[in-house]
Parts: structure tokens; C-alpha cells; sequence
């Protein structure tokens, strides 16, 4: 199964539209897997562009869920639960 994202960004002041496409098998697709999927495309975006300020404004699933809350949530954890959120999800 094929998914995309559309990161709606805003880096430094500059708005960005960046996508995240996968193939995926369909047994594997629910939110916390999608979620990890995008927070680690996310990290490859902000090293993209150099670790600049970005702003998540949406992040569109297929064209339907927005996940930006979720991310944030998941990017703004102090350091020790976000590790072991990194953590539990190697195994999956």
C-alpha cells in the first residue's frame, strides 16, 4: 500500500510543502505506525535543511487526517520520554 504526507512547513518564515511517500503493507497501517513514519521523515527534513526553526502547520495523511498535533506532541516530549519512544517503536 502506497501513503503519502504533506508536511505544511514554515521554515524560518518561508512556507514549504514537503512530501513523504511509502510503501507500506496494509496490516501495518494505523496511527501509531503512521505516526512514527512521520516524525522520522520529519527528522530527515530537518536535517535537509540544516536544522533550521520549523514550524509543523499541517501534516495531511492521503489527503485526509492531519497528524500535527500528534507530532508535536510526540516532538515537544522532554528528551528521556522521547527516547523511549524512539525506543519502543525499533522493535516494531
Amino acid at each position: 500500500m502506497r501513503i503519502k504526507f504533506d508536511y505544511h512547513l514554515e521554515i524560518e518564515g518561508t512556507k514549504n510543502l514537503t512530501f513523504g511517500i511509502f510503501e507500506i503493507p496494509s496490516h501495518k497501517v494505523n496511527d501509531e505506525y503512521l505516526l512514527r513514519l512521520a516524525y522520522n521523515r520529519f527528522q530527515e527534513i530537518k536535517k535537509l535543511f540544516g536544522y533550521r526553526d520549523i514550524i509543523i502547520e499541517k501534516l495531511i495523511y492521503n489527503g485526509e487526517k492531519d497528524f500535527a498535533e500528534e507530532l508535536k506532541k510526540i516532538i515537544n516530549l522532554p528528551i528521556d520520554e522521547l527516547l523511549d519512544w524512539e525506543q519502543q517503536g525499533e522493535g516494531k
